[in-house]
């Protein structure tokens, strides 16, 4: 999902061009090194700086995927040193790391959810705007063939007036790593082990937060806006 001024803006010239703006990824955890960063090595894309307070990890994932350097904080970053961030930190930071990156008409994909707050989506939304900058979410669930078959589906009347739903989403994440919690992954604390995934005190929120914003995301754009009564 990308909130954008412009649909002309200079993120879309870039990518259709393949000149790709500086980019920093901030937060090297388990979703940046098993996702983003293959994905943009697989666009040819070399970010030119990874940002993690873990030094030893960015500097780890830099050598891998050919970044030109590294960094604890943003505030190490130079003014005007990068064109587009991709913000793969905890929840609960979310907010104020791409609000400080908008504020300098920094292109900004944040990993979902967004924020753990209307008030805070709500301002980076329109802080974005103010500055001429393209915010994106991580919404890609609404990219799948699944997913847009079924709002299709839904739209075409073919299964009548929708009067109820009942959406259940769960796995065994340790399958990812052949079944066991890898020694790599413990130590690291990276991917779906990470205290950023199960502490809500971390995280700024639960499953529901997490990944539940999947969920909520793909079922509110399938079937439309809901007025929440009740959830636990």
């Amino acid at each position: 999902m990308a909130i954008c001024q412009n649909q002309e803006t200079d993120i879309f010239k870039w990518l259709r061009s393949r000149k790709f703006p500086a980019l920093a990824v901030i937060g090297c955890g388990g979703v940046a090194a098993e996702r983003h960063l293959p994905a943009l090595a697989r666009l040819g894309w070399r970010p030119r700086v990874l940002v993690d307070p873990r030094i030893e990890r960015a500097s780890k994932l830099s050598r891998r995927f050919k970044a030109r350097q590294v960094a604890k904080d943003i505030s190490e970053l130079a003014a005007g040193e990068i064109q587009a961030a991709l913000v793969a930190t905890n929840m609960a930071s979310h907010a104020s790391i791409s609000l400080s990156l908008l504020e300098n008409s920094v292109h900004v994909f944040v990993e979902k959810p967004m924020a753990i707050s209307f008030n805070d989506a709500r301002a980076m939304v329109e802080t974005a705007a103010a500055n001429s900058a393209c915010l994106a979410v991580g919404h890609i669930r609404r990219f799948m063939f699944i997913n847009r078959w079924v709002k299709k589906l839904i739209q075409s009347g073919a299964l009548g007036d929708i009067q109820s739903f009942d959406v259940r989403e769960g796995e065994n994440f340790h399958t990812r790593s052949g079944g066991r919690l890898t020694r790599t992954r413990a130590i690291e604390r990276t991917g779906l082990y990470s205290p950023a995934f199960w502490d809500s005190k971390v995280s700024g929120g639960g499953v529901l937060l997490d990944t539940g914003s999947h969920t909520l995301d793909s079922l509110l754009w399938q079937i439309g806006e809901a007025q929440a009564l009740h959830y636990q």
